[in-house]
């Protein structure tokens, strides 16, 4: 399974086993599989004829509609999130002929699915943190550099100096690392943050995510 990024994963064929560690489930048509902390591995029996759509934390976010938070270390079937969605995916692609015709009509969906969410909220919004960030040079993790006066980071006791190494236990190795977990978290949904203040000392926070009006902030 991947670690980086989420995965989409469509099956076409007959009803399938997965099996994950010694765990077992049938009759996936389709399912995600969250942003992973280590990689995992996973094995499906029955008949692979399924496609397998990489997504990045901002372009899961814009398609499932849900903070990455709640998918983290998970692999979910995709009926339990939007059965309507996931009938659309997996029923276009199955009527398809050929394969690239099959990648065209997934491609149809996800575009629309983007669409119609800009179409409703007039911006695809991301979480915000009103924080400048920077890679620190001493150890893993981000390290804040500037804060902006009334803003979520603000707001929960982050100050200039201080180096965020973990967002909901899972570590952040970098700025980019951070920044991607910020933007791919709905506005309004609480993250919990520990980083070392400014005097080196251990420290958590629950921080109240913005939003970034589809501008590209932390």
């Amino acid at each position: 399974m991947p670690k980086l990024d989420a995965a989409l994963f469509l099956n076409f064929g007959s009803p399938h086993r997965l099996f994950e560690g010694q765990s077992e489930r049938t009759g996936f048509r389709a399912w995600i599989v969250g942003l992973q902390s280590g990689f995992r591995l996973g094995e499906a029996l029955g008949v692979r004829e399924f496609m397998v759509v990489r997504l990045s934390p901002i372009g899961a976010n814009l398609i499932l509609r849900l903070p990455m938070n709640l998918i983290a270390n998970r692999i979910m079937d995709l009926d339990d999130l939007d059965s309507r969605f996931a009938a659309d995916l997996t029923s276009r692609g199955y009527l398809a002929s050929t394969w690239p015709e099959r990648l065209s009509a997934v491609e149809k969906v996800l575009a629309k699915r983007i669409a119609d969410e800009l179409i409703a909220t007039g911006t695809a919004s991301h979480g915000f943190l009103g924080a400048r960030l920077a890679d620190d040079t001493n150890s893993s993790g981000a390290r804040v550099v500037e804060v902006s006066n009334g803003g979520p980071a603000a707001a929960a006791g982050l100050a200039v100096g201080a180096v965020v190494t973990t967002v909901d236990d899972q570590p952040i190795g970098n700025a980019d690392a951070l920044t991607a977990v910020v933007q791919s978290t709905a506005p309004g949904a609480t993250i919990a943050v520990g980083y070392l203040d400014p005097s080196g000392r251990a420290r958590s926070a629950r921080v109240l995510l913005g939003t970034d009006q589809g501008q590209p902030q932390s």
